[in-house]
C-alpha cells in the first residue's frame, strides 16, 4: 500500500515552434522527507524537457493508477507491529476515503442507461455474449457464492447508486491475481479493479460526493503550493463537512455468515460504518 506523506513540484520553462512557450510541471513523491521529493520532482522535470528537447513527444496515454494518488493522508491504522494496514485519505473531490492493505471492500453499482450501454448490451446479444446484470442480480451472485462456503463471510450495504460488499472471513492480497478474479466475479467497476492491483490497496469511499450534497467543487487540490491555495481549500472544506454530516454514504443491510474473528479487520468495520453513517436514517450521497 503506497501513500506517500510528502509531494513536490518542479516546473521549467520549454520553448519550441511545435508548442511554443509551455511551462512543464512534475509531481513527484517520497515515504520519507520533503526534500527527496523535490529531488525526483526537479530529476522528473529535466527528464522530460530532454525527452522534448530529442524530439520526443509526451505519452498519448497512461496507466490508470500506476503512479500513487495525490491524497492527503489524514489518518493511520497500524497493526500490533506497528505497520500501516489502512489509512484515510482525501481524493481530489474532496471526499474521505479508506484504504486498506488486506481487508477487500467491493461495490456493486447500478449499470449506466445510456446509449454506450444500450449499444454494448445491443452487441452482446448479437455476437451470443453474456449481458449485463442488474445490481440485484449481481449481489443474488454474490449471495450464492457466500452460501457455498460456510466460512465465508461478508457485511453488505446499500449506496447511493447499488451496494457495497465489506468481506469478513479472511484478508486478501490486492494485487493477487485471486483478488482481481473476486473482483471481476463481483462486478466491480473495471477502473477500481485496476487501481486496486496498482497501488496495493482496496478502497471505501467514507464521506459524500459533493455534487450529490450540492456543494461546489473544491478550489484546488492537494498538494497546495502555498498558504494561500490551503487556506481557501480549507474554507471549502468547512462548507462541505458541515454539509455531509446531513448525509450517509452507505446503510447497513445485512450480514453472512459468521461474526468478525480478527481484530484488524473489525478495526476496519469499526472505522467504515462510523465513518459512513451506516446505521443513521440519512439521504445516501
Amino acid at each position: 500500500m503506497e501513500l506517500p506523506r510528502y509531494w513536490a513540484k518542479s516546473s521549467q520553462p520549454y520553448s519550441d515552434q511545435r508548442m511554443g512557450d509551455i511551462l512543464v510541471c512534475c509531481w513527484r513523491w517520497s515515504a520519507s522527507s520533503l526534500s527527496d521529493a523535490r529531488r525526483d520532482a526537479e530529476h522528473a522535470v529535466r527528464a522530460m524537457v530532454d525527452r522534448l528537447q530529442a524530439g520526443e513527444w509526451f505519452p498519448s496515454a497512461y496507466d490508470y493508477g500506476a503512479k500513487p494518488l495525490r491524497e492527503e493522508l489524514l489518518q493511520e491504522l497500524r497493526d500490533r507491529r506497528g505497520e500501516v494496514v489502512s489509512a484515510v485519505t482525501r481524493n481530489y473531490y474532496g471526499a474521505k476515503v479508506l484504504n486498506t492493505a488486506e481487508v477487500m471492500f467491493a461495490d456493486i453499482d447500478k449499470k449506466s442507461s445510456g446509449l454506450g450501454s444500450i449499444l454494448g448490451s445491443a452487441f452482446r446479444a448479437l455476437f451470443g455474449g453474456k449481458a449485463q446484470k442488474s445490481e440485484h442480480q449481481q449481489l443474488d451472485s454474490v449471495k450464492e457464492w457466500a452460501a457455498q462456503d460456510s466460512r465465508r463471510s461478508m457485511r453488505i450495504y446499500q449506496t447511493h447508486s447499488g451496494y457495497r460488499l465489506l468481506l469478513t472471513h479472511e484478508k486478501f492480497d490486492p494485487s493477487s491475481e485471486g483478488a482481481v478474479e473476486m473482483l471481476n466475479s463481483f462486478g466491480s467497476d473495471p477502473l477500481y479493479v485496476r487501481l486496486c492491483r496498482s497501488q496495493s490497496c482496496f478502497r471505501a469511499r467514507l464521506s459524500p460526493k459533493h455534487w450529490r450534497i450540492r456543494v461546489s467543487a473544491p478550489p484546488n487540490r492537494f498538494p497546495w503550493e502555498n498558504a494561500q491555495e490551503e487556506a481557501r481549500y480549507r474554507e471549502w472544506l468547512y462548507r462541505y463537512e458541515q454539509e455531509a454530516q446531513q448525509f450517509a454514504v452507505c446503510r447497513f443491510l445485512e450480514s453472512i455468515g459468521h461474526s468478525v474473528r480478527d481484530d484488524a479487520i473489525a478495526q476496519v468495520v469499526d472505522l467504515h460504518d462510523r465513518d459512513c453513517q451506516v446505521h443513521a436514517e440519512k439521504q445516501l450521497a
